[in-house]
């Protein structure tokens, strides 16, 4: 048998009355009525509340007890505040009542009596006129817990009797990593110098630089997320680049405070019971974080899986993620899928170590909306754990240029001549091999190191050296050093095969070194083989080959190359166009990127790297139009390259809701 009460927490002036309603939820009906304490006023037997009189608000509990058992009560918990009265100040007002709260909010106070003004306190003592004075709504910080008491003042009046909140606040992020609530909407956030203000909900946010009080409203931001309550976050820092998607504790700061917390919990991210978040004191040892005091675990451990997840909203567009990733030092590996929804975009398996090393995802494309990114242990048994830490989505880093193995064949180290067959980076076949300065083929000194890869060719047999190399689709250029056995007439011809092609023939003429490079090839992705033969067709030939260089190669015609493309999305129901550009020009370049009238610039972007703006457009619908990205450096004279990537009509205005 229960006792349901009408209100829990109803509100009566003094001087006024209040029913209150309660019934019996499985035995039979009837309740008698109680007030506990004395001098907090009466009930009747029909549950009618007569309050004291009081100049200062006070709880008063009225309780409701069933007549069929005695046992089964409720508790009605009446605020009972001061009546009206023209000498006496109106009390303040909370826009909040008393409990607790997963994250930062909001407080307003306010009074009915105009022109007073509104004092309060947080350390326990009640308000005068010299307390603090309350000028704009209140921040309820992130992991506090604070009594605010308030009075209202006014001259020529009495002043009002104090009215208090308790609140209890957790520190559950709601806006972006480093930020910190500043206004709801319609609001003002209140800060001085330069800062930098988030304005949206939900994951989905504009970000601009301000100086000074900022109007938190869609006039000043336009509207990130129609339809959402959105609220202002503001930071002293000042981003290089705001982010594309917003991903609430990223860096796996909160909850903070603890060595350990483990899942089963949320905080932005959704933590299993294998998985949660450690400092660099914490019991599974992670290495000292990349990013802030703290970092993700994800372990496997009595064959259960842990499991990261969070739904984020997304702009339409081409994505990677990006992460910081460590091992636990002592443990064997773990391995992990990264997943967008249902769609493993990323496998991947980290060793014991302590060091944190950056990976990213496979490239991915999202149509635009929520959707969730989750990290998935795979590790079917033992104890493993793989550490995360600086979640980001990003757009596409330039792909790398694959690396070629033991290029200056210093290993395996000889004193004089290592023969073929032999595998070291390169596999060694037929009459080939590698020798060491002074050996007894008598090459010249080796440009680079101590010892050189040799070729040699003699009565028809031919010695050869071949690598399998990983690409990434793009057009390449091998570059080496060559030159010929001292003494001997026989040229040796060296052929560089891609794939079994022959892409270019060497013929070094002297025992000194010289420099050369293939013509251009194209390979898709995937393992290739690269291959260095001899192929005098008679006699006794000999080349020595070192300093083995693999290069990616700017597009055609362009002095300071990149590559670009561009693309219209929707932020709400704003139209954008993303501008991006990879720099390829081999060296350090200034970008300039350029789309519906407004521009950004970058200075000394590094060789592989890439450079990217978002530009609003300031309305819901675009036109088809181009972008402009130019590329320029300076070596005595300037080198500059203009593309100009086309990007798709779009309409935002379906979004709005």
């Amino acid at each position: 048998m229960q006792v349901a009460l009408d209100d829990v927490d109803p509100t009566v002036a003094s001087g006024s009355t209040l029913q209150l309603g309660a019934s019996v939820v499985d035995g039979a009906a009837g309740v008698t009525w109680s007030v506990e304490g004395t001098g907090n006023g009466s009930v009747s037997s029909s549950g009618v509340y007569t309050p004291p009189a009081v100049t200062t608000e006070r709880k008063v509990a009225v309780i409701a007890t069933s007549t069929a058992d005695p046992s089964a009560t409720a508790v009605a918990r009446v605020l009972v505040t001061p009546a009206s009265d023209p000498a006496v100040v109106s009390p303040p007002s909370f826009s909040l009542e008393s409990g607790v709260y997963d994250g930062a909010r909001m407080l307003t106070l306010s009074t009915a009596t105009a022109g007073a003004e509104i004092r309060y306190t947080t350390d326990g003592t009640t308000p005068t006129a010299s307390s603090t004075l309350y000028e704009h709504p209140i921040v309820l910080a992130e992991s506090t817990t604070r009594l605010y008491q308030a009075a209202a003042f006014a001259p020529g009046l009495t002043a009002s009797g104090s009215a208090s909140r308790l609140y209890k606040v957790g520190a559950v992020s709601d806006g972006p990593d480093g930020y910190t609530l500043c206004a709801d909407e319609n609001g003002t956030c209140f800060f001085s110098g330069q800062q930098s203000v988030a304005f949206g909900g939900d994951g989905l946010f504009s970000y601009q630089t301000r100086t000074g009080d900022t109007a938190c409203t869609t006039a000043e931001f336009g509207d990130p997320n129609p339809g959402v309550e959105q609220h202002c976050y503001v930071s002293p820092t000042i981003p290089a680049e705001y982010p594309i998607v917003t991903i609430t504790n990223a860096g796996f700061e909160k909850p903070g405070g603890t060595k350990s917390k483990t899942g089963p919990f949320v905080n932005g991210w959704t933590f299993n019971n294998r998985s949660g978040i450690q400092n660099a004191q914490g019991p599974l040892g992670p290495g000292t974080p990349p990013e802030g005091a703290q970092v993700a675990y994800l372990k496997t451990d009595a064959g259960v899986q842990g499991e990261i997840s969070q739904e984020l909203t997304f702009p339409a567009g081409t994505f990677q993620l990006a992460f910081e990733l460590s091992g636990r030092s002592g443990y064997p590996a773990q391995t992990f899928d990264v997943l967008y929804d249902s769609t493993v975009i990323g496998s991947f398996t980290v060793s014991s170590t302590t060091s944190y090393t950056p990976v990213r995802s496979a490239i991915f494309a999202s149509a635009g909306g929520k959707h969730t990114v989750t990290f998935r242990a795979t590790a079917p048994s033992g104890d493993r754990t793989a550490f995360l830490d600086d979640v980001r989505v990003e757009l596409p880093a330039a792909p790398a240029v694959p690396a070629l193995a033991n290029a200056g064949f210093e290993s395996p180290a000889t004193t004089n001549v290592k023969s073929a067959p032999f595998t070291d980076g390169w596999a060694f076949v037929g009459k080939a091999g590698i020798q060491h300065n002074g050996s007894a083929f008598g090459a010249t000194t080796a440009p680079e190191g101590t010892q050189t890869a040799l070729l040699q060719s003699k009565d028809g047999s031919h010695g050869s050296f071949t690598q399998s190399v990983d690409f990434v689709p793009g057009d390449y250029r091998l570059t080496f050093q060559a030159s010929k056995r001292a003494g001997y007439a026989t040229p040796q011809p060296i052929e560089v095969l891609v794939d079994g092609t022959v892409v270019a023939t060497a013929t070094p003429s002297a025992s000194s070194w010289t420099g050369y490079t293939t013509p251009v090839f194209t390979v898709g992705r995937g393992a290739h083989s690269i291959a260095f033969r001899g192929s005098a067709p008679t006699g006794d030939a000999t080349a020595f080959v070192d300093a083995v260089g693999l290069e990616a190669v700017p597009a055609a015609g362009l002095e300071a190359a990149t590559t670009a493309a561009a693309w219209s999305l929707c932020v709400g129901t704003e139209a954008y166009v993303a501008v991006y550009s990879i720099n390829k020009a081999g060296r350090d370049v200034d970008m300039r990127l350029g789309a519906v009238g407004a521009e950004k610039e970058e200075t000394g972007v590094a060789d592989g790297t890439a450079a990217y703006g978002l530009f609003p457009s300031g309305a819901s619908t675009l036109a088809a139009g181009t972008a402009e990205v130019e590329a320029s450096y300076l070596d005595g004279t300037e080198h500059t390259s203009t593309q100009t990537p086309s990007y798709a009509a779009l309409d935002c205005s379906a979004e709005e809701g």
